[in-house]
């Protein structure tokens, strides 16, 4: 099975993620150390697809705490303008403002974009697995 980049990765207190705009000619990486650079990552589609959004703001989310517990709700908001249309954006979103809202700190406020990760990996294994069952022997797969 062929080796592919990751979409995103937590890597040493910011978020790093595959460039979407460059592919399929270049592999490049944008590192996100700020909210707003998320936002302007999501802005400029330089991560796509509504789960890859999704997850990218919760780890947003993680990194506007990091940098200020206290600006979190205005974070989430600024997310959310970042694509009015991404479902899974709005999920994550909701999701990280109740673990807020609960308390959590920033390290946990961390620990809740990971497992929206983790949970967002585990459902498109799901859908590739359901869907692999679907396809008759030596197909063609194009996207």
């Amino acid at each position: 099975m062929a080796h592919y980049p990751k979409a995103m990765r937590w890597e040493d207190g910011g978020l790093v993620l595959l460039d979407q705009t460059k592919l399929p000619t270049e592999t490049t990486e944008v590192r996100c150390t700020d909210v707003d650079q998320v936002v302007d990552c999501i802005k400029r589609l330089v991560v796509r697809g509504a789960p890859a959004i999704g997850v990218a703001a919760a780890y947003g989310v993680a990194l506007g705490a990091a940098n200020g517990i206290e600006n979190v709700a205005g974070d989430i908001e600024k997310l959310a303008a970042s694509r009015p249309t991404a479902i899974n954006l709005f999920w994550a979103l909701e999701r990280m403002k109740s673990k807020f809202d609960d308390g959590a700190d920033a390290a946990a406020l961390l620990e809740e974009a990971k497992a929206i990760e983790e949970d967002d990996v585990d459902r498109c294994k799901k859908i590739g697995e359901y869907g692999a069952r679907l396809l008759p022997d030596k197909s063609t797969i194009i996207t």
